[in-house]
């Protein structure tokens, strides 16, 4: 009579006088997997099989810019200016300029006369009477200004101030010869009382 003996680890199995279709019916289903993997007819040829490769990607290259970069830099400096307007701006291209050559230009009525204040141009607006205003002394006067590329226009009180004549017209005459127009907060509002946003597109924080 035919046996077959079973190990306790089911992949080497004894079988004796039992025909090989029916033996291989005994297996359990582990040992016949581990029959069929160990098969002299199957193939393990990884030639057979495609090999794929990711492409090296082409650098793309640095585009060459149409217009040289900006480098004369002004800042408009109207009375009762927001300090942080300009503090803020200067200080971001002061770490630019140590990287590439900036040149700045602070522009007022006049370079003297103890600076430019930063305080309320009129008494209803400093109904305390503070005197917690700094001053900051302008490099150039409008009528010395020299050819800019990009002029800053600061917001703060100045935007409301009841005598903007001088700073207007200079804006609109410099306009045209810029390369960019920056205002900042408020300061769209100057540049829109210089009349230089008519039928223009624009980008500010104010409707």
């Amino acid at each position: 009579m035919a046996s077959a003996q079973f190990p306790l680890f089911p992949l080497t199995v004894t079988l004796s006088g039992l025909p090989a279709a029916l033996s291989a019916n005994l297996l359990p289903p582990r040992a016949r997997f581990y029959r069929a993997a160990t098969t002299p007819n199957l193939t393990t040829d990884t030639a057979a099989c495609p090999v794929t490769t990711t492409p090296t990607p082409t650098p793309t290259p640095t585009p060459t810019p149409s217009k040289p970069n900006p480098r004369r830099i002004g800042v408009l400096l109207p009375r009762a200016f927001s300090l942080l307007d300009v503090a803020g701006p200067i200080e971001v291209l002061q770490a630019l300029a140590r990287q590439t050559r900036l040149d700045l230009f602070l522009l007022a009525r006049t370079t003297g006369c103890g600076g430019v204040s930063t305080a309320p141009a009129s008494e209803a607006m400093n109904k305390f009477n503070s005197s917690f205003f700094p001053a900051v002394f302008a490099t150039h006067a409008f009528e010395d200004a020299p050819p800019l590329d990009v002029l800053i226009v600061p917001g703060g009180a100045a935007a409301r101030s009841p005598d903007l004549g001088p700073e207007l017209e200079f804006i609109r005459g410099v306009f045209d010869g810029l390369g960019y127009l920056v205002t900042i907060c408020t300061g769209a509002g100057i540049a829109a009382k210089a009349g230089v946003l008519e039928g223009r597109r624009a980008t500010t924080n104010k409707k």
